[in-house]
Order: structure tokens, then sequence, then C-alpha cells
């Protein structure tokens, strides 16, 4: 197995991507054509086990629907396993991180996480309207 390539960001640090990476387009593509027919504008992925993504079409960005519609792509991925996830959008060799922020329930897993993380494995906090990213499984849980 060959090495994955590093993904630029846009005016951010390069984050490598792992097998983790979860491409969300077609999926999001899919809800978005059963939306315009009277279908829930929700979209709910759970990604590795302990993290619930849920995109709310009805109020995506104007910009990322435009960026859609010619040929990029949104996926969700994370630098290293015991990361939180971070949902991108990509065409080609640009990568910009349009999500980071992660929902703790309990709240107190937030700050035992951020206490125990390397200072390398910080993420940018990038927050969007139209998407939300929960925790739900305790560590304990494995």
């Amino acid at each position: 197995m060959r090495q994955p390539d590093i993904l630029t960001h846009k005016g951010q640090v390069p984050v490598r991507l792992i097998n983790r990476d979860l491409h969300v387009t077609d999926a999001i593509k899919s809800c978005l054509a059963q939306f315009k027919e009277g279908a829930d504008p929700i979209l709910e992925i759970v990604y590795d086990n302990r993290f619930l993504v849920r995109f709310q079409l009805d109020k995506m960005a104007q910009g990322v629907s435009r960026r859609l519609s010619k040929g990029w792509n949104i996926l969700i991925a994370m630098e290293a396993p015991w990361d939180t996830p971070q949902i991108l959008i990509n065409k080609d060799d640009v990568t910009e991180t349009i999500h980071s922020s992660v929902v703790w329930t309990p709240e107190d897993w937030q700050t035992s996480w951020e206490r125990r993380a390397p200072p390398h494995h910080k993420v940018q906090d990038v927050r969007s309207d139209w998407i939300t990213i929960e925790y739900f499984r305790p560590l304990s849980a494995i």
C-alpha cells in the first residue's frame, strides 16, 4: 500500500488524509434531489463509529452549492485515527475545511480530549451553519 498524498489547504496547514476519508458528495447530491421532491432535507452519517455528522441541506451555503455544481467534492476526513473529523471540500489540488467543530456530549469529554491531545493534533475550529458533528460514543465503549 502506498503512502497517501498530502493535500494542501489553501491558506492553511497541509493535512495528510488517511484511509478514513469518506466521500459524501454523491449522498449529498442524492439527498438534495430527494429534498426537491419533498423529502426530509437532513442527511445523517455515522462516521468512525464515534461521530454523528448531520448535513442540513436546506441551510447549505450558496458558495458550497455552486462549487458542487462545478464538480467539487465533499468528504469527511481525519488526520490521524484519534483526531476529530473535518468536513472538507476539494477539487484537483485545492482543499478547504468547511466544518471542524464537534459537539461533545457530555461536555466534560471535550475537556478530557483537549487535555490529552498533543499540540500538533489541535484542529482549527471552523463552523458552518448547515453541518454539525456530534461525538456520541465514549472511549470506554472500545
